[in-house]
């Protein structure tokens, strides 16, 4: 792989609070030479795992494919009694762009099963993306993951759904140009002090919900008939628990996957800006 230019808008965010983390939960026990081997396959076939970031002089962002490894820790369930330990321990430490890599996987073993916990920042992929990454893990476990290179097509196309009119058009070049003209860019620093800034205010607080076959069967039936994504629904369904608290935002992200020229379905990375 080569570099690679980030053409979303997440470097420049420089958010303090969006690392994604997925956890994976299979029967039996893994030994680490088994995993390490099945990782090595999953980073072949993902080269976005291995990557830096480079700001160059014109302030373009570039995934820059860097020889360091990204870390696997190793524990037994006596060592780690709860996944969200490790959790917590590593999300509140910034990733460091500059020096790569973008995500930390932590594997738990008990006596019947063990426990894959994978925290990536939102910069190499958003939800679809860390979904088909656990996905590739399964695969390449059971030695069936296909390490063909898979990397986020150049050119994303839209359909023209409807067009601005003539004032709208002026009043979005006057915008775009008052953006140009005082917009700030962010240093690594920067994104530094936000995350402990961020982190000294706020202490992030996780709930879990499981979903059962049923439960789920019923969901996309629901999804089916309003035509509307497993993602609209649900975050409809906490908007609404939560309209009495006050002031509520929230925001849907737009599925443009259909809009990409090549198969997305296999690649990480952010499909919308």
């Amino acid at each position: 792989m080569e570099k690679f230019q980030i053409l979303t808008e997440r470097l420049f965010l420089r958010s303090p609070n969006i690392n994604v983390c997925f956890r994976i939960i299979i029967e039996g026990r893994i030994e680490q030479k088994r995993f390490d081997a099945a990782m090595a396959d999953v980073s072949k076939r993902h080269p976005l795992l291995n990557c830096s970031i480079e700001i160059d002089n014109n302030r373009n962002a570039w995934f820059i494919p860097n020889a360091g490894h990204f870390e696997i820790e190793y524990y037994n369930h006596v060592e780690m009694p709860d996944w969200l330990i490790w959790y917590r321990k590593i999300d509140e430490t910034p990733f460091d762009f500059s020096l790569g890599p973008l995500v930390k996987i932590c594997v738990i073993t008990h006596d019947s099963q063990s426990e894959i916990i994978i925290l990536g920042h939102h910069v190499i992929a958003d939800g679809i993306g860390f979904l088909n990454l656990s996905k590739d893990v399964l695969l390449a476990l059971d030695n069936k993951l296909e390490t063909t290179p898979q990397l986020p097509p150049d050119n994303i196309k839209f359909r023209k759904c409807s067009k601005l009119g003539f004032i709208a058009k002026i009043y979005a070049k006057k915008l775009n140009k008052e953006w140009r003209k005082n917009r700030m860019h962010f240093t690594d620093d920067d994104y530094n002090n936000f995350f402990q800034d961020y982190r000294n205010k706020y202490s992030p607080r996780m709930y879990f919900y499981s979903i059962s076959e049923n439960e789920m069967e019923k969901l996309l039936e629901k999804c089916k008939n309003n035509i509307l994504t497993v993602n609209e629904l649900l975050t409809s369904a906490f908007a609404a628990a939560l309209s009495n608290k006050g002031e509520l935002r929230i925001g849907v992200a737009l599925n443009t996957r259909n809009e990409i020229k090549a198969k997305p379905f296999d690649c990480m990375c952010n499909y919308i800006s």
